[in-house]
């Protein structure tokens, strides 16, 4: 797994949507019951939190980056690894 250059970039509001699907069905919302600050943490206030949740339901103007990898060399099943972006900044990350 490597950051940096994605292998590939979704824009496409039809893709975005269908990306984020994805993450819905593969995706644990855990940390959500940990740590349930952690969302708010990290968008920095609620307010940035509910604004960026809103831009990635509308899947506009959003570039997804895709980044495929397993969990090591030994592994046949492919996951992927989603992170999204609006106006150059990260709203968003989603990880199996």
């Amino acid at each position: 797994m490597r950051f940096g250059k994605p292998d590939k970039v979704i824009r496409d509001s039809e893709e975005v949507i269908e990306a984020q699907q994805y993450d819905a069905d593969t995706s644990t919302d855990r940390w959500d019951i940990e740590y349930p600050n952690l969302y708010e943490n990290f968008y920095g206030s609620e307010k940035v939190m509910e604004d960026s949740f809103k831009l990635l339901e509308k899947g506009t103007g959003i570039d997804c980056y895709v980044y495929y990898y397993r969990r090591d060399n030994n592994s046949k099943k492919q996951r992927i690894w989603h992170l999204y972006f609006y106006d150059g900044k990260i709203i968003g990350m989603f990880f199996p």
